[in-house]
């Protein structure tokens, strides 16, 4: 897995939320392949991540907030008690990613 992470050759513009229940140092020392500099998040839980905050969207929203000063309002993931549920919740934000790859209509946010 880290050789083709190295792989990418704008490696120090990766972010990589890590979620496990070890010590700050035991992930930083069994995951240090994978951060540069400060661009790694470590939590114990989910609910606390980029990827859990917006959605299908965490790169888009990375890239709003950094690179061009505009900040978008998360889109939590709501609790399901059924995946179908989830799925239903979801089938927006896939359908925007089918139009962007087939017409080219950016994504936005939700």
């Amino acid at each position: 897995m880290l050789k083709a992470w190295e792989r990418n050759h704008r490696y120090e513009l990766n972010e990589i939320d890590i979620i496990d229940i070890k010590t700050r140092q035991e992930v930083e020392e069994n995951w240090s392949g994978f951060i540069y500099k400060t661009h790694g998040g470590i939590y114990n839980n989910i609910r606390d991540t980029q990827p859990f905050h917006y959605a299908r969207r965490s790169c888009e929203s990375w890239g709003e907030a950094i690179m061009q000063c505009s900040p978008w309002h998360e889109n939590n993931i709501p609790q399901c008690k059924r995946l179908e549920d989830l799925h239903h919740w979801l089938v927006p934000l896939i359908e925007q990613e089918i139009d962007f790859r087939q017409n080219g209509i950016p994504v936005k946010e939700r």
